[in-house]
């Protein structure tokens, strides 16, 4: 019985590690249709309401290098993206995009994780909406909550953000 139950919290863990983050209220369908398609998706990431550890400003918090992890964060997930997706192309350009896709970050934290080998990383977690729109009209197609998204790691606290979206990118891509 003790063999049984060890086996099942391990295998409740395992499932729990690799949720996905993204909970869809609308349009789920209707964005994996679109995202068959060969075109270009402007891809925002909105800073404006994120808070560190629900205690101050990322900017606050990060100071002189959240410009650089901001723009890390945004390249990091058309990385991701690009590299999964078979149809549409990320990209920052607005010129000729089909879609948009916003990222509007309201919380993030991190946390320093022991892995294999006993060698610990850093993994931020961050919590907001995506949402999915026509570029030409602006009409909304899908939106999800991102519940507390932890995806990779890094050795360096301010580039633990940038491959969190990058596993984010690559989830956004393979739905």
């Amino acid at each position: 019985m003790k063999k049984f139950l060890f086996t099942l919290l391990a295998v409740f863990i395992c499932t729990a590690s690799f949720a996905n983050p993204f909970d869809f209220k609308d349009g789920k369908k209707i964005m994996k249709t679109c995202l068959k398609e060969r075109v270009k998706i402007q891809v925002v990431i909105d800073w404006s309401e994120c808070s560190f550890d629900k205690k101050m400003s990322f900017d606050e918090r990060f100071g002189d290098d959240a410009e650089m992890m901001k723009k890390d964060c945004l390249m990091s997930f058309i990385k991701g993206f690009n590299h999964d997706s078979n149809g549409p192309k990320a990209t920052t350009e607005e010129a000729d995009a089909k879609y948009k896709i916003i990222i509007k970050p309201t919380e993030v934290d991190h946390a320093y994780r022991i892995g294999r080998g006993w060698v610990g990383k850093n993994v931020a977690e961050i919590s907001g909406t995506l949402t999915f729109l026509d570029a030409a009209t602006g009409e909304v197609i899908a939106t999800a909550e991102i519940d507390e998204a932890d995806y990779n790691g890094d050795m360096k606290v301010q580039d633990c953000y940038g491959s969190c979206f990058e596993g984010m990118g690559e989830e956004v891509a393979d739905l």
